[in-house]
């Protein structure tokens, strides 16, 4: 597991509007487009929602969450978070709860460090 960064990202980077080429896409298997798109962090929140739980499967366990995370939202924080993965064996909607209960926890950061 990573260690926690010490200083916190720019927030606004983080909760940007992304272009096309930047936005997260959502596949079942390499080759297989699942047809939806997260354009940003909010989006990638309410997409996770509904997208089938094996294209989340698929995205976790090859780490573009946490690549997606830090190279195009700039955020070291939610990579840590989202990388927690204990145990390893997380399935269908388990990981679905995770991965939201992650996300959801660093919304909260923001409201925190906003306020």
């Amino acid at each position: 597991m990573e260690k926690t960064p010490s200083v916190e990202p720019n927030v606004d980077r983080i909760l940007r509007s992304l272009s096309d080429q930047e936005s997260f896409y959502f596949y079942k298997d390499v080759g297989q487009p699942i047809g939806e798109k997260a354009d940003s962090l909010v989006d990638f929140a309410k997409k996770i929602e509904k997208i089938d739980a094996s294209s989340l499967e698929f995205h976790y366990y090859r780490g573009d969450f946490e690549k997606w995370f830090r190279n195009t939202l700039g955020d070291p924080v939610l990579v840590c978070l989202v990388s927690a993965k204990e145990p390893t064996t997380l399935k269908g909607e388990a990981l679905r709860a995770f991965i939201k209960q992650q996300v959801r926890a660093r919304f909260n950061d923001f409201k925190m460090s906003l306020s």
